[in-house]
């Protein structure tokens, strides 16, 4: 038997170590926020920690359907005592920390945790210099809170399309403690609406540009690496002091007319061309210290000289190896830049590891036969979508002279240049799993993708969560595609959710169908190759249509009904200019409907095709291709 006092001592000792409920100074308890006594602080006094903040109040104002409440202030105006009377978010390094180092995040990541009444979401302290306008990682690290925590999901750059929780309150957990790293530095993306953020705000929250901000689209803190040999060989500044790095075209020495000239591209067997290009960067990473990348690559055309020392350097390779000599020489180059920055870069009191970008593009863009230095990064331009059609992860046999199994041979830093677009096309281009595929076989052959631009010109009405899933996989290559696409349906069209899955699933099967088929030309612009399908591509168009109709009528809110129409009102135009192409006659009356349709229906809302926002060109676009797909069949009066 226990005794009386033993037992009196023993319960002390269990309350005042926090092993019953109700101890005042017990480990945090989960908290549900309110609006009234929950403040949003802003550590830093940048727009980046300011739209991160407005981002938060409006949404959570949102979840809780309230005009007020989540007040925004700067830490100077937040009282001594605030943690006892509310609720604390801070944006930015605060005295609440640990603040993230960019060891721990790269450049973009964050971190995210709460220590007793106050929730800190920080990254990196920002580099000085850097644009305001690329300092997104407090813009990822609220989309993150509020995805994670909040159940508020910007699935699509429009108020519609973000999910909210059902229950109209956020109750955050005990322990939070979040570190998010990127496993792809730095993306950036073509296409979006570069709209005024503060403008934008008061229209339309997310549309397009602040939608990709959100979902990591805009994380590059250098500049373009496209197209570049302008910028770093400028004729006012070496064509006097270097002319032979320029090229010889019909025996004249060309010397490009500015800095946009794309009609050449230097001589690359030039040794000179190496002592023009160190200069050229010790001068550009004197000027911007902050940037830690310099592009050279070649413009954008294919007009390469075969005279100078280039000339004589090509008669070394054989005539059909032509693409693999500019290549090898190019390369060559750019490891001789490298080594010499190297060493030169400190001398120059230039610290910090430098690294040259090339675009494997136009007569450069084949692989290697060398490897690269460790300190030059290749960005290889992949048509993602037809990753099976060009072979692009075969070990064996294969014939894709820019296949990134070929690129692990030669680095193992590599970047992608992927045409994801809608504009240029009017069929849906879904192709996550292999997005999903070619990004983790990057990670498992040792590599790094350091780099992704994403040209997207989105048609948000056919592609849907496309871009979505894509920013997911940028970031974590190992997330679940399929469950995210099921968070996707379940959010936004509810009791339709299982046939709003099976129709997007469908879309995908339709698009490696068609992508990867050696029979097919589905490229930029090919009307009407894009709309000739086989049997078995037709019955997914009809499978697809299915799932629409069906979802249509399961659909229960207006919400529901209306994200569901914008889907299917964008692909009925799919459904036309397959329907022409592939009959063997036309009606005229139908193809009148077409045009009307477009014109009544199509241009009046943006989220339908990318040039939705400019009606006439979409018009001339889809025109064109009505015109092209029932030229030579039979047009029936």
């Amino acid at each position: 038997m226990i005794d009386f006092r033993k037992g009196l001592a023993l319960l002390f000792l269990v309350t005042w170590l926090g092993l019953l409920p109700g101890r005042a100074l017990a480990a945090p308890a989960p908290v549900t926020l309110q609006p009234q006594h929950t403040l949003l602080v802003r550590y830093l006094h940048n727009d980046n920690a300011q739209y991160a903040a407005f981002t938060l109040q409006a949404w959570l104002r949102k979840v809780y359907r309230t005009p007020t409440g989540f007040d925004i202030i700067t830490a100077n105006q937040l009282p001594p005592d605030a943690t006892k009377q509310k609720f604390i978010i801070a944006l930015g390094p605060s005295p609440w920390g640990p603040n993230p180092t960019e060891a721990e995040t790269g450049p973009y990541g964050f971190a995210i945790r709460r220590t007793g009444n106050v929730v800190t979401i920080a990254g990196p302290p920002p580099r000085p210099g850097t644009s305001p306008l690329q300092l997104n990682d407090l813009m990822m690290g609220a989309t993150y809170f509020l995805d994670k925590y909040c159940g508020v999901r910007m699935y699509l750059p429009n108020d519609l399309f973000v999910g909210l929780p059902a229950k109209g309150k956020v109750t955050l957990p005990a322990a939070i403690d979040v570190l998010e790293k990127p496993f792809t530095s730095y993306v950036s993306a073509t296409g979006f609406a570069n709209l005024d953020i503060w403008s934008a705000s008061k229209a339309r929250l997310y549309y397009d540009f602040q939608w990709a901000r959100h979902h990591g689209f805009v994380r590059r803190d250098w500049e373009s690496h496209q197209h570049s040999m302008g910028n770093r060989f400028p004729p006012e500044k070496f064509a006097r002091k270097y002319p032979e790095i320029y090229p010889v075209f019909d025996g004249k020495r060309y010397i490009p007319q500015g800095v946009g000239d794309q009609q050449w591209q230097p001589d690359f067997a030039e040794p000179h061309l190496v002592d023009a290009a160190v200069e050229s960067a010790v001068a550009y990473f004197k000027e911007k210290p902050h940037l830690d990348y310099i592009s050279f690559s070649v413009q954008d055309s294919w007009r390469f000289s075969k005279e100078g020392k280039l000339g004589e350097a090509l008669k070394k390779y054989p005539a059909e190896d032509q693409l693999g000599a500019y290549t090898d020489l190019f390369v060559k180059f750019l490891n001789q830049v490298a080594a010499r920055l190297e060493k030169e870069l400190p001398k120059q009191g230039i610290t910090g590891r430098k690294t040259l970008v090339y675009l494997a593009y136009s007569g450069v863009g084949t692989v290697p036969r060398q490897k690269l230095h460790p300190n030059v990064l290749p960005v290889a331009v992949f048509r993602v979508a037809e990753l099976d059609l060009e072979g692009s992860l075969q070990t064996a046999n294969n014939q894709n002279p820019s296949s990134m199994f070929d690129w692990m041979a030669t680095t193992r830093r590599v970047g992608i240049h992927d045409w994801a677009q809608g504009n240029g096309y009017f069929l849906p281009r879904i192709y996550s799993g292999q997005y999903a595929r070619l990004l983790r076989f990057i990670r498992d052959q040792g590599g790094t993708l350091e780099f992704a631009h994403v040209e997207c010109y989105p048609n948000w009405g056919l592609d849907g969560p496309k871009y979505y899933l894509m920013s997911k996989l940028l970031w974590n290559p190992d997330t679940d595609v399929d469950a995210e696409l099921t968070q996707f349906c379940n959010d936004l069209f509810g009791g339709a959710s299982r046939e709003m899955k099976g129709y997007f699933t469908t879309l995908e099967q339709f698009s490696h169908a068609t992508n990867n088929n050696p029979a097919q030309y589905i490229k930029l612009f090919m009307f009407p190759q894009q709309f000739l399908l086989n049997a078995s591509q037709q019955a997914l168009v009809q499978r697809a249509r299915g799932y629409l109709d069906k979802a249509a009528r399961q659909a229960r809110t207006p919400e529901e009904k209306q994200r569901i129409a914008l889907f299917s009102k964008t692909f009925r135009l799919s459904e036309y200019l397959f329907e022409v192409a592939n009959a063997k006659e036309v009606r005229r009356a139908r193809l009148g409907e077409i045009m009307r349709y477009v014109d009544e229906v199509l241009v009046k809302d943006p989220m339908t095709f990318y040039l939705a926002r400019k009606p006439a060109e979409l018009k001339q676009q889809i025109q064109y291709a009505v015109d092209r797909s029932a030229a030579g069949k039979k047009i029936i009066e």
